[in-house]
């Protein structure tokens, strides 16, 4: 937990350093600019937007490596999301098994005030322990299923973070700043 904090403490010192460091040396930092930041990108026509400064190299590797750990924390906390997930619907079949041994073992015990001889309950003890593994493996595909969603929305993700990670790497090979649109949003 602290690591995390730390690094996105540093993230936004880093962030925050940059921002300073793009102020021109005429204007204090602690004052905002009237102009609009240098990090946003407003649009991509160079005609009527006045010029970007071109990053250099040591700012694309520092804006690289931000990006990389703002895309692995966007991970983290999504697959923080679905193991809570996960485990909340095995606290809620949890409760629902409970609920049906309850229910069982009140109808068993009718039934063998009703049949004492041994056959009858012989095939009644059957019959429940094939709902039993009815109702077990059923609850079983339910996880399963839910597993197999999140792998699916866990494999969007991924996709989704290369596709970003490679527009990125593009606003850097031509040596302007990413736009923010690339950068994961908070809580999601």
């Amino acid at each position: 937990m602290m690591k995390s904090v730390s690094g996105i403490l540093g993230v936004l010192l880093c962030s925050s350093f940059l921002h300073a460091a793009a102020d021109p040396p005429h204007q204090s930092p602690v004052r905002p600019s009237p102009s609009p930041s240098p990090l946003v990108t407003s649009c991509d026509c160079s005609a009527q937007c006045p010029k970007e400064p071109k990053l250099n190299y040591k700012e694309k590797k520092q804006l690289l490596k931000q990006f990389s750990a703002a895309l692995k924390l966007e991970r983290k906390a999504f697959d923080h999301r679905l193991r809570l997930e996960i485990r909340d619907l095995k606290t809620a079949q949890k409760a629902k098994r409970r609920e049906w041994d309850a229910r069982e073992k009140e109808a068993r015990h009718r039934f063998f005030k009703e049949y004492p001889k041994g056959e009858d309950r012989r095939m009644y003890i059957q019959q429940f322990m094939a709902r039993r593994q009815s109702f077990l493996s059923g609850q079983t595909a339910e996880v399963g299923q839910r597993k197999a969603e999140q792998d699916q929305r866990r494999n969007g993700l991924k996709a989704d973070q290369d596709k970003r990670m490679l527009q990125f790497k593009d606003s850097l090979m031509d040596d302007r700043r990413p736009p923010e649109q690339l950068w994961p949003k908070a809580g999601m």
